[in-house]
C-alpha cells in the first residue's frame, strides 16, 4: 500500500475521531439548579377584632406573601362592604350587632370579627380597640366523633372574663358543607350530625384574638343504642308516712315499654310500702331504715334496684 493512501486513511480516521468526541460533548447536558421549595401562601387580616358605631366607615387590609386578590364578604347584616382597593377594603357599620368580615381565597380565609353599637357616630369621639387586651376563647373539645342523626351541645366561655359577654358568641360552620347543622344561643350550640364527613365550627368573639375550631368527624349511623330504665329520682328519701311518686321509664325504647313494669322489695319490707299505677310507684315510708326495691320491664334485660332510705323524723 502506498504512503498516499496510508495518508489518506489517517486524514479520515481522525476526522471520524474527531466528530464522535464533538458528538459526546454535545451530548452532555449541564445539571440543571435545583428549584427552592415554593412558600406556602398566606392570607391574614391586619387586625382580628374591630369595634364600630352605626353609620361609622373604616379601612382595613389585609396581607399575604404573594400578589392574590381573595373574596371579601361579610357574613352578617351589621356592616357593608363598601369599596375594595388594592390589599384594603373599605366597610361601613350600618346596623348594631356582631358581624363577620371574612377575606377567602380557596381553602385560605381570615376573618374579623366586627362589633358594631347601636349608637350614631359621632366625628368627635371614635372608639379605639387594641388587640393587647383581648381574651382567649375556651371550649371543651377541638375534635368530635359524630354519627348521623346524633347531636351535641356546646358550651364555651372566655377565660378570665365575667358575665355580660355570653350573647356575642358566633358558631359559624364550614360553607360549602353539610355534614352538620349548627345552632347558636348565647354561649352554647347544638350541632347535629347529618351524613358523612367531616367539617369544622368556627367559634369567634369580639373580645376575642383568634377565633377557635372544633372539628367534626361525622361516621355513619351505628347501631341503636339499648333500651334502659330510667327513675326520677335515685336513691330515694322519704320521711316516715310521706309518701313519694317515682316515675318508671324506659329510655331508648317504644313508648308502650312504659306499660311493662314490675317491682318488688327485695330487702327490708318493713320499711317501705309501695303501690304502682302504671309506670308510678307510691312509696310511702312506714319505718326507719333503709329498703330496696327491684324493678324490673319486659323490654330491658336486667333488673335495676332502688334504695329507699326512711327518715325517723313523721311526715305530718
Amino acid at each position: 500500500m502506498s504512503i498516499k493512501r496510508f495518508g489518506v486513511i489517517g486524514i479520515i480516521l481522525c476526522a471520524v475521531l474527531a466528530f464522535m468526541a464533538l458528538s459526546r460533548q454535545c451530548g452532555q447536558k449541564e445539571p440543571e439548579p435545583e428549584e427552592a421549595p415554593e412558600e406556602p401562601l398566606t392570607l391574614k387580616w391586619s387586625r382580628g377584632t374591630l369595634v364600630m358605631n352605626v353609620g361609622e366607615t373604616r379601612d382595613i387590609e389585609w396581607a399575604s406573601n404573594k400578589s392574590i386578590q381573595p373574596a371579601v364578604y361579610s357574613e352578617g347584616s351589621a356592616v357593608a362592604v363598601t369599596a375594595l382597593y388594592g390589599n384594603g377594603v373599605q366597610i361601613r357599620a350600618i346596623a348594631g350587632g356582631v358581624d363577620v368580615l371574612t377575606a377567602k381565597l380557596g381553602a385560605l380565609q381570615s376573618v374579623c370579627v366586627i362589633t358594631v353599637n347601636e349608637e350614631g357616630y359621632d366625628e368627635e369621639f371614635e372608639i379605639e380597640v387594641t388587640d393587647t387586651e383581648t381574651l382567649a376563647i375556651t371550649v371543651p373539645y377541638t375534635k368530635r366523633y359524630l354519627n348521623i342523626g346524633q347531636e351535641t351541645k356546646i358550651t364555651v366561655y372566655l377565660e378570665n372574663d365575667g358575665a355580660g359577654n355570653e350573647a356575642q358568641f358566633r358558631f359559624t360552620a364550614e360553607s360549602g358543607k353539610n355534614s352538620i347543622s349548627v345552632e347558636g344561643i348565647n354561649n352554647t350550640a347544638v350541632v347535629k350530625a347529618l351524613r358523612e364527613g367531616v367539617q369544622y365550627i368556627r367559634v369567634s368573639h369580639p373580645l376575642a384574638r383568634d377565633a377557635r375550631i372544633i372539628t367534626f368527624d361525622i361516621l355513619p349511623s351505628g347501631p341503636p343504642p339499648p333500651p334502659v330504665i330510667e327513675l326520677s329520682e335515685s336513691p330515694l328519701l322519704v320521711a316516715k308516712g310521706e309518701t313519694k311518686p317515682l316515675t318508671m321509664t324506659v329510655m331508648n325504647g317504644k313508648t308502650t315499654d312504659n306499660q311493662n313494669f314490675s317491682f318488688q322489695v327485695a330487702e327490708n319490707g318493713y320499711a317501705v310500702e309501695a303501690k304502682q299505677r302504671g309506670n308510678i310507684l307510691d312509696i310511702t315510708g312506714i319505718a326507719p331504715g333503709a329498703a330496696l326495691i327491684r324493678i324490673s320491664n319486659s323490654a330491658v334485660s336486667r333488673d335495676y334496684e332502688l334504695m329507699v332510705v326512711v327518715d325517723s323524723y313523721d311526715f305530718n
